[in-house]
């Protein structure tokens, strides 16, 4: 599963392809992965219903990740070799923007809670408070 393509990375920057580059294809499964890894940090151990053990990237929904995943192929795969082959402070710039904007959109998916297929569809899972966590249940 990936959350993007280079279709959509056209939208936000249609010049990346006039640089002799034809595809950035690979960088979007990349992505999946350092968001997922962010997932598993910052997300799944401060949720309620989740099980560590059963978290499927499958189970997620691939709509509310194409922003981050955009801006995390902009901000670390694309525009950083970009800048190495054809130069250019504007570049690096870009650069700079994108991965404050993949930092700041991860905040927000997160603060409004994961869309994750539960079994019966998809739910909305926010975080639980940490004193909610630690209560003890009889």
């Amino acid at each position: 599963m990936v959350f993007s393509s280079d279709a959509d990375l056209l939208r936000f920057q249609p010049y990346v392809f006039e640089h002799g580059v034809m595809s950035f294809e690979e960088f979007h499964a990349l992505a999946v992965d350092a968001i997922v890894d962010e997932l598993l940090i910052a997300w799944l151990p401060v949720q309620g219903t989740v099980d560590v053990d059963s978290f499927d990237v499958e189970r997620l929904d691939a709509s509310q990740w194409v922003m981050a995943s955009v801006y995390r192929v902009l901000g670390w795969f694309v525009l950083p070799r970009l800048a190495a082959s054809v130069g250019g402070q504007g570049l690096l710039t870009m650069m700079d923007h994108y991965r404050r904007e993949y930092r700041a959109e991860m905040r927000k998916q997160l603060s409004k809670g994961v869309r994750y297929d539960t079994g019966s569809g998809f739910e909305r899972i926010g975080l639980v408070a940490g004193s909610e966590l630690q209560r003890l249940r009889r």
